[in-house]
């Protein structure tokens, strides 16, 4: 079991007494928004927040939704090949 910074459970426990139902959740390219917090997919202290906020059963399921999404879009890759990603590219 890996043991979190204090800070960074410090910071999980205020985003989920935001909101603890989890109802704002969403993402761009390197980010995940949480309750309004904004949690860098590339920072190593914003992934553990993010990693301990996974805990909660809403957020895991979104965290689950962003999963199945990627998987879906690589399935339609792999099914419709090169030709088609480097049209979609264009």
């Amino acid at each position: 079991m890996t043991n979190f910074k204090i800070e960074n459970v410090q910071r999980a426990v205020e985003i989920l007494a935001a909101a603890p139902a989890g109802e704002t959740i969403s993402c761009s390219l390197y980010s995940i928004f949480i309750e309004g917090a904004e949690l860098n997919i590339y920072e190593p202290d914003d992934v553990e927040v993010i990693t301990i906020l996974a805990a909660n059963k809403e957020i895991g399921f979104a965290a689950s939704y962003f999963e199945h999404v990627a998987q879906v879009i690589r399935e339609a890759q792999a099914a419709h090949g090169e030709a088609w990603q480097r049209k979609a590219a264009a």
